[in-house]
């Protein structure tokens, strides 16, 4: 009777835990695995020195894949609930890898190529999705999701780079690739159906993204040195689309109300676009191609719209719009330019052009009540 009862635990045990594989090569290596439930399978390869795996799963068909390559490997994963699935791939030295996955069906995919890099992955809803790739030194991601149907891919190649990313909602998108070195990239996300792309290829750039709401979107790329992008969204549908090509440009746009739009492209070095809208349907587009070039807008109410175009060095370009429906087109080239526009009521227009010969020029308009006209021309 003891044979039998000892055989049945045995089998119980078997059906529960499934199945368990640990490879190591080397020495000094440890692996560990716990699995509560049913049907899990988790498997650990290892070959260096004093590498150390971890795996933890609770709940029904979970699966886990570690691989570690080199020495001073750390990897801890740990998945609670249904068909949750993890795969991490570490070959280097000093690497870590932290993994948290709770409820159902979400997948992390993690790569990290070289040494002391470092991922912490935290997902929690279901069918969530995470993939790293981390290639260099020194790489550090810090990734939170929290709800369902998220979507969150970073690729890095390079020294020292960071990505920092936290959704909490449903349905949102986070995509960045960064080529270089120190490059950072921060994305918070709360709300539905946001989205945040972003492309950085060069060394010490700067991303910042803070969206809540609803089918907002930052897209933003940056080519060159020491380029910062600042973006905060609060609403639905607004949308941020920055190119920025060169050294040392900036860019910074706080968006507050629905379907707002500010694009911006920067082309030279030094250059800087600030766009503040709040209200509804908004249009802020600046094009700076040159040095050192400047422009604000900002633009309180509905309707409004910013268009600016300089080109050249040394521009300044500064609006204020309060009312609905007003409008505002700049466009200068040469050097050394000005242009300050005030507008407070709604229909307002103003249109100024200044040109290289006999330059620089000023340009000043303030206007007060509703349709009002302004064109200035300077050649």
């Amino acid at each position: 009777m003891k044979k039998v009862l000892v055989g049945a635990a045995a089998l119980l045990f078997t059906v529960s835990s499934w199945a368990q594989i640990i490879n190591q090569s080397g020495s000094f290596n440890l692996a560990n695995g716990n699995q509560v439930g049913f049907f899990n399978y988790y498997e650990i390869d290892q070959t260096g020195d004093y590498n150390n795996a971890d795996t933890d799963q609770n709940g029904i068909l979970n699966s886990s894949d570690t691989d570690q390559v080199g020495d001073f490997n750390i990897a801890f994963i740990d998945q609670d609930g249904i068909l949750q699935n993890t795969r991490v791939n570490q070959f280097g030295d000093d690497n870590q890898a932290d993994v948290f996955q709770e409820i159902a069906l979400n997948t992390t995919g993690l790569d990290q190529l070289g040494n002391d890099n470092s991922a912490d992955i935290t997902q929690s809803g279901v069918l969530n999705e995470t993939y790293i790739w981390q290639e260099g030194n020194g790489n550090d991601a810090d990734t939170d999701q929290a709800g369902d149907l998220n979507i969150l891919d970073t690729f890095t190649v390079g020294n020292f780079n960071e990505a920092t990313i936290d959704q909490q909602g449903d349905a949102n998108e986070v995509d960045s690739d960064q080529f270089g070195n120190r490059n950072e990239f921060i994305a918070d996300q709360t709300g539905d159906a946001n989205n945040s792309f972003s492309i950085q290829v060069g060394n010490r750039n700067e991303n910042d993204t803070d969206q809540t709401g609803f089918a907002n979107v930052v897209d933003h790329t940056q080519d060159g040195n020491r380029n910062r992008a600042d973006a905060f969204q609060n609403g639905d549908d607004n949308q941020s689309v920055l190119i920025q090509d060169g050294n040392r440009n900036r860019y910074n746009t706080n968006q507050q109300g629905n379907i707002n739009s500010s694009t911006v492209l920067q082309i030279g070095n030094r250059n800087r676009a600030v766009a503040f809208q709040s209200g509804d349907e908004n249009v802020s587009a600046v094009s700076q191609i040159g040095n050192r070039n400047y422009s604000s807008g900002i633009q309180n109410g509905d309707f409004n719209l910013n268009n600016i175009d300089q080109q050249g060095l040394r521009h300044t370009s500064t609006l204020l719009q309060n009312g609905d429906f007003n409008k505002n087109e700049v466009f200068q080239q040469g050097t050394d330019h000005i242009s300050e526009v005030i507008q407070n009521g709604d229909l307002n227009c103003t249109k100024i052009f200044q040109y290289a010969t006999g330059g620089p020029h000023t340009a000043i308009v303030n206007q007060a009540g509703n349709n009002n006209t302004a064109c200035i021309f300077m050649n």
